[in-house]
């Protein structure tokens, strides 16, 4: 069977679609799998260590604010339309999947004029443009959560939950070592996250009474790691700081709490891992939607919000140091977030995508 898989721009729209690919691959290994991307994106690399073949195509963002810029992303859609219909009149494929990144636009419309199978994957609550867009002209829609069902069309939409690589759900079963130490695992996406580091930084001497008791593993970004790296070991911060982790399942393992934005693949993999958290949604993520990933966890119970508007060291550092003193609450937030995880959400991604082949 060949099956093409389209996503990226973000690690948020790609990874999903590692884990169902792998889940493929677990049904039948002989499945070929074809992962179509932007050629500007972050999937080469990615996909390259995951052993998958990958096609970049011109792919460009709709978020454009004048004329000159809207006619350029019409110019590179069109352009990816014609490169995405080559590619797939070639690989004749038995099914696409779309991941809802910019680039899955014009994959999934060449799909949609040869007539291949096509399903469309929703990590976000509020569906992402798109995603919407392209809901008429899909077979199925797979989306994560039980709200996003209403925003497509009636009989469209199956809840299969957002799919996580199987080395992270494996952290659900272990527990992290003991150290007399309280873990705290802070990250802003593979990216990083710059006010969440310098509210990170300020948070940490108001805890000064606690760092014998107190670890951070802090994920910077590579724009602010020389800045963090530095105030940490100057200061004396108890933690180390990277800038870009890249086995997160180690991390989560150890983690007694995660401070972190909201993004898809970041609330998929706290639900998976039974991470309670800190979240601090994005504030500028199309249609809010971090802030509406956020309040799924925090209503319920496994997580609290802090908006961005509002996050400074005091309130990071007041958040903290009532986690620290009330493990209880922590172990029942653990608990509850573990309850919402789906961690058959690749197995039914992958079913979708089977029932729809033409073999």
């Amino acid at each position: 069977m060949r099956f093409v898989i389209v996503g990226g721009g973000t690690g948020g729209h790609l990874y999903p679609g590692i884990a169902v690919a792998q889940e493929l691959k677990r049904w039948d290994p002989r499945a070929r799998i074809i992962f179509i991307g932007s050629k500007a994106g972050v999937e080469r690399e990615i996909l390259a260590r995951q052993g998958f073949t990958y096609l970049g195509i011109t792919a460009s963002g709709w978020a454009r604010r004048t004329p000159s810029q809207q006619a350029r992303a019409v110019r590179q859609l069109l352009q990816g339309f014609g490169e995405a219909f080559k590619i797939l009149r070639r690989l004749q494929p038995h099914v696409v999947l779309g991941l809802g990144s910019y680039v899955a636009a014009p994959v999934m419309l060449a799909a949609w004029v040869l007539g291949l199978p096509r399903v469309s994957h929703e990590q976000n609550v509020i569906p992402g443009l798109t995603n919407r867009l392209l809901a008429r002209l899909v077979d199925r829609v797979a989306v994560s959560f039980d709200e996003s069902v209403e925003h497509f069309p009636r009989g469209k939409a199956i809840v299969t939950g957002n799919p996580v690589r199987p080395a992270i759900w494996e952290v659900r079963d272990q527990k992290p070592t003991p150290n007399g130490r309280f873990h705290l695992f802070v990250f802003g996406g593979s990216q990083g996250a710059h006010h969440l580091n310098t509210a990170m930084l300020d948070a940490l001497p108001l805890l000064a009474a606690h760092w014998e008791t107190l670890w951070v593993t802090h994920q910077t970004g590579q724009q602010d790691y020389p800045t963090v790296q530095a105030s940490y070991r100057e200061r004396g911060f108890p933690g180390v700081v990277h800038a870009y982790i890249q086995d997160m399942a180690a991390e989560y393992r150890q983690a007694d709490m995660v401070i972190c934005r909201a993004g898809a693949t970041t609330i998929a993999e706290l639900m998976a891992t039974g991470s309670p958290a800190i979240l601090v949604p994005f504030p500028y993520a199309a249609n809010n939607h971090q802030e509406h990933n956020a309040r799924v966890l925090a209503t319920a119970g496994a997580a609290v919000v802090i908006p961005d508007r509002d996050l400074s060291g005091q309130t990071l550092a007041e958040q903290i140091r009532h986690f620290m003193h009330h493990p209880k609450e922590v172990a029942d937030m653990a608990a509850r977030c573990m309850a919402l995880g789906r961690p058959d959400a690749a197995r039914r991604v992958a079913l979708l995508c089977l029932e729809l082949c033409r073999l």
